[in-house]
């Protein structure tokens, strides 16, 4: 899966109708860019940090953003499947119990998989802990909605109207 596939994917999963999701932004107080970021209409920041390779997901504990003065308030690691040794989504469910996170995963961060076979749905491995974001909503809501505004999603090209009628 592609990255943008994968941010889709989140979109779709989360609600993108009922938060504002914006794909890889910076915000103001962050040192790092977030692969996809989302505001829920509470205010509540969340990260999701897209790695799919093993290396890049190695990586991401020494670069762990100790210069980020904003904390979301939930923070996901989303994985392809494959990375947790799982081949596709019925995988996932048989064996839910017993999959194994490696160490270098902060225990305060959640875990999603992500499947070729299921494009449009993310898969809980773990939820993270909650943290109590430290950080001006009002300045995030704004700089969220202007990025927003610079993009927009691709989602699959949809039939003519004519051609749902006509069969």
């Amino acid at each position: 899966m592609t990255e943008a596939e994968i941010q889709r994917a989140i979109a779709w999963q989360y609600k993108w109708w009922s938060n504002i999701i914006v794909p890889n932004v910076f915000l103001p107080g962050r040192a790092t860019e977030m692969d996809v970021a989302l505001l829920t209409p509470a205010g509540a920041l969340w990260e999701f940090e897209i790695k799919r390779t093993m290396s890049d997901w190695r990586a991401e504990r020494l670069k762990r953003k100790q210069y980020d003065k904003l904390v979301a308030c939930r923070s996901f690691h989303v994985v392809l499947g494959s990375l947790l040794k799982l081949s596709c989504w019925q995988d996932f469910h048989s064996k839910k119990d017993n999959i194994a996170i490696p160490d270098h995963v902060p225990p305060t961060h959640g875990v999603l998989a992500v499947f070729k076979d299921h494009p449009y749905s993310t898969f809980t491995v773990r939820r993270p802990k909650a943290n109590r974001g430290e950080y001006d909503h009002e300045k995030v809501r704004q700089a969220m909605t202007v990025a927003l505004g610079r993009r927009y999603w691709k989602w699959r090209a949809l039939p003519h109207p004519e051609e749902c009628l006509h069969g």
